[in-house]
C-alpha cells in the first residue's frame, strides 16, 4: 500500500497562523531581535579582539645568528 498526500488528514492552517512564530509572536519581530543579537555579538567580538586584529605594531623578530 502506498502513501498519498490525498490520504493525509487536512490540518486547516490559515494564513495568519502560518505567519506566527511560537507563542504567537510575529516572525518579523523574531527575525529583527535575532539580527540585533547577532550584531551585538559581532560588535562585542570585534571590540574584544580589535587591537589584535588591527595588526598594530609588528612583533619584533628574534635576532639572526
Amino acid at each position: 500500500m502506498s502513501f498519498s498526500l490525498n490520504d493525509a488528514p487536512h490540518l486547516g492552517l490559515n494564513a495568519a497562523r502560518a505567519r506566527q512564530a511560537r507563542y504567537g509572536r510575529p516572525v518579523l519581530w523574531v527575525l529583527l531581535f535575532s539580527t540585533l543579537l547577532a550584531a551585538l555579538a559581532l560588535f562585542g567580538a570585534l571590540s574584544h579582539h580589535g587591537p589584535r586584529l588591527a595588526g598594530g605594531a609588528p612583533a619584533q623578530a628574534a635576532p639572526a645568528r
